[in-house]
Parts: C-alpha cells; sequence; structure tokens
C-alpha cells in the first residue's frame, strides 16, 4: 500500500514541478504566435450600415462586431445559428474560410524567427488537443516545437496554439 501511495505522491510532486517552472506564456505558445494583436479599420473605408448585415444573414441577430480578416473589413454576425462572417462594405455573406486563408491567419500571426513551412488540415471531430467550434483548420508549422494552430471555419480567428511544451503541460 505504501508503495502505490509513495509513487501516487511522487508523480503528483513531480507533475506540480513541471507546472511550477514552465512559464505559462511559453506553454500557450505566445512566443510563437500573437493572439493579441487587433489590426485597426481604415477610417476611409465606407462601411455598409448595419441593417444590410440584417438582411443579409435572414434571421434574428444576437451582436454584430466590425473586425479586420487579413486586409479586408468584416461583420462578425452573431444569431442563435452560430456566428456568420460578412463582408463590411458591401454586407455580402463571405464563403467559408479556406485553408490558404487560414495559413494566411496563422503566417501574419507568427512571432518566430524563422519563417516555417505552414499545412492546413481541416479538423471536423473534438480531438484531445482542440475542443474549440468545428469545423476549424489545424494550421501545423514546420518548426522545433511543432506548433499547431487552430482557426475554426466560421470566425477565422485564432481559438487555439499547441505547442510540444502545452503537450507535455497537458500529459501531466
Amino acid at each position: 500500500m505504501a508503495i502505490v501511495v509513495g509513487a501516487q505522491l511522487l508523480l503528483w510532486f513531480a507533475s506540480g514541478a513541471l507546472m511550477s517552472f514552465l512559464p505559462i506564456d511559453r506553454v500557450h505558445g505566445d512566443h510563437l504566435v500573437d493572439r493579441t494583436t487587433v489590426m485597426p479599420l481604415n477610417p476611409g473605408v465606407g462601411l455598409a450600415v448595419p441593417s444590410e448585415y440584417l438582411r443579409s444573414v435572414g434571421e434574428p441577430v444576437q451582436s454584430i462586431t466590425i473586425r479586420m480578416l487579413g486586409s479586408k473589413p468584416v461583420a462578425e454576425v452573431l444569431t442563435a445559428k452560430g456566428v456568420t462572417l460578412v463582408d463590411a462594405i458591401t454586407a455580402s455573406p463571405l464563403p467559408p474560410l479556406d485553408a490558404g486563408g487560414a495559413e494566411e491567419i496563422a503566417r501574419d500571426a507568427w512571432r518566430g524567427t524563422a519563417r516555417p513551412a505552414t499545412r492546413a488540415t481541416l479538423v471536423a471531430n473534438a480531438s484531445a488537443e482542440y475542443r474549440g467550434a468545428l469545423p476549424a483548420w489545424r494550421v501545423a508549422f514546420a518548426d522545433p516545437d511543432a506548433t499547431r494552430v487552430f482557426i475554426p471555419v466560421s470566425t477565422g480567428r485564432i481559438a487555439a496554439v499547441r505547442t510540444k511544451t502545452w503537450r507535455l503541460y497537458d500529459f501531466f
């Protein structure tokens, strides 16, 4: 009984020590991917009036957020069914985010010194690595940290960043 309890205590202390030694910003991948920078809207761009966004979605709206998606202003329209992206200038619904768009978003947020190759894969099922909004693009960077950036098709926002450090932390 002492060996079983002792082994559990040893694992508990080891995992606690690991968690206290790893900086949480490194675990989150903040040194590799910038999730906080917001692109400002160009004040000279003529945006559609909000009633046009409502018409293009065709159902009751809970909120509208105007933001940049890459170099394009978009309206993120939230309804009971989820998020719809609408062109903020023409008020026309945008097609779902494709692999090229997801890779561009991930590369634009990349902070690393090197520019590793990327590969986007569509994720349709929740996994241990990502349990956010689905479907989502998993953009894999060919870097030493095996960085994976998850971007939901519906929003085009970075929802999660996973690295080797995160996987080790999550294991414990």
